[in-house]
């Protein structure tokens, strides 16, 4: 979790300073959600299972309140401010681990009413931590500098099927800068920094496309971009060519161990798709192919987990051709490697076809 905190801290100052309030709003969200799990005795104490579920839930909701309480600005510049957030998030975590620890015997014989006040602390220590997260954030929007500029456009784009609500992302190359397009595919980045950019492009379903730009200081810059859709790779970053998050890793795979995990997709039922890796010559790993069926958000206690079910794919058999359905309703594709996923294969596509495929 702590690893958290200083990337998301700074994409957060980074999007209330160029990009739109419900961009912005996104990554001020995943940062709270960090917090106020830190400040959970359970996370905290790092304790798992029904003793976890049940000590972050027994406490009054209508008790969390802050009356009068006056937020506290952690610096006053990037630096210090990210410093004090720090500070004040391992002063978190020592106020409500040991609450947490000491509540772990009265949750298991269901002493509620003994847990519900000690709770209700970690709580309100946590929203005073929220209240000067946000103080500080506020305090932190700057005006824009004379030589900054604007970039307003467009971005049209073919969505992949279910994967509407996924719009095109657009980054800035050798910057934290980047900005999720709106439904239309309208953009606006403020405050840049003018000069030539190389911009990175990408939306599942349409090829990743990068282009070069030269901002003008003091103005409002434009610019309108089509994105191929051929090949309609539903996979983000299929070529792991883009890497704007970390120069060591694409984006949109998650290294875990020697896999590199991909991003889950929800499949289209009664949609054909087709999916192929295309294998380097001698490659020594291969790519796995997971799926199951739809799951709700939180599953409820003590459901039995659904099956998965995988195929691994190699050099030898490297396409997948499948439809679809109930029981193949969420897919995962892994690169399973000690290396890079791209020591193994140049791409993985995958497409939805009109027809089931033979």
């Amino acid at each position: 979790m702590k690893k958290t905190y200083e990337p998301y801290f700074r994409r957060a100052v980074q999007a209330l300073r160029t990009e739109s309030p419900a961009n912005a709003a996104r990554w001020i969200g995943s940062l709270l959600h960090f917090v106020e799990d830190t400040g959970s005795p359970p996370h905290a104490a790092e304790i798992r299972g029904d003793i976890h579920i049940k000590m972050e839930n027994w406490v009054k909701a209508e008790l969390i309140r802050l009356d009068g309480y006056q937020p506290r600005r952690f610096g006053t510049n990037d630096a210090t401010a990210l410093a004090g957030f720090q500070r004040r998030m391992d002063e978190l975590i020592e106020f409500s681990k040991p609450r947490g620890l000491g509540l772990r015997t009265r949750v298991v014989i269901g002493q509620r009413l003994a847990v519900e006040p000690v709770v209700l602390e970690c709580a309100l220590e946590t929203s005073r931590v929220v209240a000067d997260l946000l103080h500080t954030l506020g305090q932190m929007v700057s005006a824009p500098s004379a030589g900054s500029c604007v970039l307003r456009g467009r971005i049209e784009s073919k969505s992949a099927p279910l994967l509407e609500k996924v719009p095109a992302r657009l980054m800035f190359a050798g910057t934290n800068i980047a900005t999720l397009a709106e439904a239309d595919g309208t953009f606006e980045l403020r405050g840049l920094p003018a000069g030539k950019h190389r911009l990175t492009i990408i939306r599942p379903g349409s090829s990743t496309t990068n282009l070069s730009v030269v901002l003008t200081a003091g103005r409002t810059n434009f610019l309108n971009v089509i994105l191929p859709a051929t090949p309609a790779n539903l996979l983000r970053n299929g070529d792991f060519s883009v890497k704007w998050a970390r120069p060591d890793a694409p984006d949109c795979w998650t290294r875990m161990g020697n896999t590199w995990e991909g991003e889950v997709l929800a499949l289209k039922p009664e949609q054909s798709y087709r999916l192929l890796v295309d294998f380097k010559p001698g490659a020594t790993g291969d790519v796995l192919v997971r799926w199951t069926r739809q799951l709700p958000h939180t599953l409820p206690q003590n459901i039995k987990l659904p099956k998965i079910d995988s195929r691994p794919l190699t050099p030898d058999n490297a396409r997948l051709d499948f439809t679809g359905s109930d029981t193949m309703a969420l897919l995962q594709v892994m690169v399973r490697t000690k290396n890079s996923p791209e020591s193994i294969c140049r791409s993985i596509t995958l497409l939805a076809v009109d027809a089931p495929a033979k």
